[in-house]
């Protein structure tokens, strides 16, 4: 797994999410979140998980929508 760091707010950062099947997990949870009509805030409390993790979730399914 490579990591980035960024000079302008000295955070790491990763491009590639190594772990597919945890990945699946994830989303089908999302899923389910939001099926139940959570808000972002509701579901971050809910499952631990960051808002902004949340919201980059969210995005990958509606990408694989696409």
């Amino acid at each position: 797994m490579q990591r980035f760091w960024c000079s302008s707010c000295s955070k790491t950062f990763q491009n590639d999410y190594i772990y597919t099947s945890w990945e699946h997990q994830v989303k089908t949870m999302m899923v389910d979140f939001l099926s139940q009509g959570l808000s972002t805030d509701e579901i971050s409390k809910k499952s631990g998980w960051p808002i902004r993790r949340v919201n980059k979730i969210i995005l990958s399914l509606e990408l694989d929508k696409g």
